[in-house]
Order: C-alpha cells, then sequence, then structure tokens
C-alpha cells in the first residue's frame, strides 16, 4: 500500500488534541518517574469516543523523545478475547533483536506454558520477563479497551501492578466506563487495584466549549460570527464528544457546508436534524460514497475484526484490495497502523457501523469463510476459529470451543477454560449430541 497518500489535513487518522491538558501532563509526571525507577500505574476511563486513544497517542508521542520502550496491547468486541490476549498482543511488537532480553518460550510457544505447573508461576515468570527488560530500558505496557478484556489479563495486570513500584515500569489501562456493570471482572477488581498499586485515575470528561474553540480554530481561519456559529453547532450536536465533535467537523466539509475558497473559510449551512446515532449517521453517508468493491471489501474487513492485514484481507476477497484500502483511508472509514502491512478502523463505533450494515445471513457466510481461513493455517489458533464458527453456526463450533477450552487450561486461565467448555455444552445440546 502506499502510504506517501496526499489526504485532506481534516481526515488525519489523529484527532486533534484538546482539552485534556492536565491529564497529559499528570502522565508525563508519570512516565518520567517510571523512568527514573518508581514505576506505576495510569488508568484512563470514560465513554466512547471521549479521547482515550487520542491521549494514548499523545503519550506516544512523548515517550519516543525518550529511550523508553512502549508496547500495546487491546481487547476488542465483536470477537472472542483469548485468555491473555491484550498481552498476547502486546508482545508481538516486541524489538527481537538489540540488546533486550530475548522472548521466553512460554510467551512463542503454546505447548511450553504448561511446563510452568500453575497460573500463579506463570504470571510471576510474564512479571519478572518485564522487570528484565526494564533493567535495560525503561518500559511502558498499554492496555486498551479493558471493559473486553478476559479475567486472566486483568489478574496479571493486578499482579504486575502492584510489583512494579520500584522498577522503571509504567502500565496504562484505558476502558469505557459506561460499559462494564456491577457482575463485570473489572468493576470488581478495580478498587483492589488501586487500593494495591496506587493507582492515578483518569475519568475523562466532555470537551467544554474553550476547548471546542480552540479545536475549530486550530484547523479553520473563520470570521468570528462564522466561528462562534459553529462552535455553538457542535457543542449542541457533538455534546462535548470529541470523536463526535471532529466526525461532525468532517461531514460538514465533505458535504461542502464548510468550506474553503481561495484560501478562506466559510460556512453555507449548518444542519439541524438531529439523529440518534450520529456516528453510525456519518458512517453511513460515507459509505454511500464509496463503490460496491470497497464497500464490500470493508464489510469483509468489518467481519474479520477490528484490524486486518492486506494478505488476510485480499485471502477474504479473493481479490486485491489495494484500491479499496485508497479509498476507504480516503473515506476516513480505515487508517493505516504502525505495521505498514496492516490496516485498522479507527474507532471501535466505525467498526461496529459497518458491521451492522452486513445482513444476518451474509454475516454468517462471511465468518464461516473467514474462519476456514484460519483453518487453514499451520497451527490455527482455537479461540479465533471457534469465535467465526459460532457467529456462522457452524456444527465444527463445538469441537473448536472444547479445544480453545483445553488450550486455557494450558495456560491456567480457568474462567475461560470453563466458560468455552460451557459454550460447548450448550451448542451440543441444541444439536441433540448427549454424549
Amino acid at each position: 500500500m502506499d502510504s506517501s497518500l496526499d489526504l485532506n489535513p481534516m481526515f488525519s487518522s489523529t484527532l486533534p488534541f484538546v482539552g485534556r491538558g492536565e491529564e497529559l501532563d499528570a502522565l508525563q509526571h508519570l512516565l518520567h518517574g517510571a523512568i527514573d525507577g518508581r514505576g506505576s500505574l495510569a488508568l484512563v476511563s470514560g465513554e466512547a469516543g471521549i479521547g482515550k486513544t487520542s491521549l494514548v497517542r499523545q503519550l506516544r508521542r512523548m515517550i519516543a523523545e525518550t529511550d523508553a520502550l512502549v508496547l500495546t496491547g487491546a481487547a476488542y468486541d465483536l470477537t472472542s478475547t483469548p485468555p491473555y490476549g491484550p498481552w498476547l498482543e502486546l508482545i508481538r511488537d516486541y524489538p527481537r533483536d538489540g540488546d533486550l532480553p530475548a522472548l521466553p518460550e512460554f510467551m512463542t510457544n503454546r505447548q511450553a506454558v504448561a511446563a510452568l505447573g500453575s497460573q500463579e508461576d506463570l504470571q510471576q515468570a510474564v512479571l519478572e520477563f518485564f522487570q528484565h527488560v526494564a533493567e535495560v530500558r525503561p518500559l511502558v505496557l498499554v492496555l486498551e479497551d479493558l471493559h473486553w478484556s478476559d479475567q486472566s489479563s486483568l489478574e496479571l495486570l493486578r499482579l504486575i501492578a502492584r510489583s512494579v513500584g520500584r522498577d522503571r515500569i509504567l502500565l496504562v489501562g484505558t476502558w469505557r466506563d459506561d460499559e462494564i456493570s456491577r457482575q463485570h471482572p473489572l468493576y470488581q477488581l478495580l478498587p483492589s487495584l488501586v487500593r494495591e498499586s496506587q493507582a492515578e485515575r483518569f475519568q475523562l470528561r466532555v470537551l467544554d466549549q474553550h476547548a471546542v474553540d480552540q479545536l475549530v480554530r486550530s484547523r479553520f481561519d473563520l470570521p468570528e460570527r462564522d466561528q462562534d456559529a459553529l462552535v455553538d453547532y457542535l457543542v449542541r450536536r457533538g455534546d462535548g464528544n470529541p470523536l463526535f465533535t471532529v466526525e461532525l467537523l468532517r461531514t460538514l466539509q465533505v458535504e461542502g457546508d464548510l468550506r474553503s475558497d481561495d484560501g478562506t473559510w466559510r460556512i453555507d449551512r449548518l444542519p439541524d436534524e438531529r439523529v440518534p446515532d450520529l456516528v453510525r449517521q456519518m458512517v453511513e453517508r460515507r459509505l454511500a460514497d464509496v463503490s460496491a468493491g470497497t464497500l464490500t471489501a470493508l464489510q469483509m474487513a468489518a467481519v474479520h475484526g477490528q484490524s486486518i492485514s492486506l494478505e488476510r484481507w485480499e485471502q477474504i476477497t479473493q481479490d486485491p484490495v489495494s484500491e479499496a484500502a485508497e479509498e476507504a483511508l480516503k473515506a476516513h472509514l480505515v487508517e493505516e497502523t504502525p505495521e505498514s502491512s496492516k490496516i485498522a478502523f479507527p474507532h471501535a463505533l466505525i467498526r461496529e457501523a459497518i458491521y451492522d450494515t452486513v445482513s444476518l445471513p451474509q454475516r454468517r457466510n462471511l465468518h464461516r469463510t473467514v474462519a476456514n481461513i484460519y483453518l487453514a493455517d499451520a497451527d490455527p489458533d482455537p479461540d479465533t476459529v471457534s469465535w467465526h464458527l459460532k457467529q456462522a453456526g457452524d456444527p465444527r463450533a463445538a469441537e473448536w470451543l472444547i479445544q480453545a477450552g483445553e488450550q486455557a487450561e494450558r495456560r491456567f486461565a480457568w474462567q475461560a477454560a470453563l466458560d468455552r467448555h460451557e459454550e460447548a455444552v450448550a451448542l451440543l445440546r441444541e444439536r441433540g449430541d448427549q454424549d
């Protein structure tokens, strides 16, 4: 894929950063503390689109000015989170050369995990590995969207968080606070997590009018009257949510309501209609402007997951995807990841909106296609395969759920193992297979 696309600056994958100065200063203080050997945990929460990922991106820019190593993992919606899923994703970016310790075998070989003996031994080995890394370089570990995380990942986070006070390690966790109920493992863990690690908590609030005004001024040079009208419109319709606010600006520009004539910005009109789901409507508008082939490719990518490699995307579509990727990038429906061979949806809400445009029969067929492609791999992951087979209504799902449960057992992730086996039993009973 050509990474030098001349995209309109309003379609930058990074949301303009305003209204978070205090939080960023506090994170910078924690970063420098970790570099000096005072490890800590930062917990960032807020509603969908409030700017958690944007704040983490700004932190990464600060980290780039130091010699610290940053590793990022995440949990995802509309998919199955395997035991230690965010941690497994995090170590995929671990440098394989230089002076850093090599990854232990149990982190790269599924079968080697069982030799550790117990969940406690596994988690202790992970902690000791990260501590050894931090002796060579300061380490920042970022875990995003913990509201979709598995219980084993949260337990490992708790162990590491309460153990790094004298290490050069900064832990950062993010989650949607409107996604966790009293029964959610994260909700139950938070009091202990905060107490044991003396975590710094950042609950992101909506942007105030001053921040929205800064956002508009950073992008456009409008007459003062138009400036005030646009800010009032964005505050009223975007409810101070950074994602919604920027998406409104993008839509106004794409539809020509906000435009530049010979370098002078002006507003033609500010639509008054209100919609129940702002991002969904905006995504649907952009999908209407892309070709049928790009729409189909995006739907397939949404069924696959939050991100997808170009190679895997072409396996699913059975066609080259370069043109679809280019068009989707220009429409801000996907973005390039640091690994140039992958694309990702800019936000989970955008992926969800595209996923919901797929009819149920088509969705099931696509899930079956994705499962079969993974089954052709040399060592297919049972969690990934079983998830897609289950969504497809495929009878093979029970068999792969059992394998996923057995894999969880080998990782000493007992709750995940129980969940997978219970799902398998339910599917077997549905089809009358009592054995």
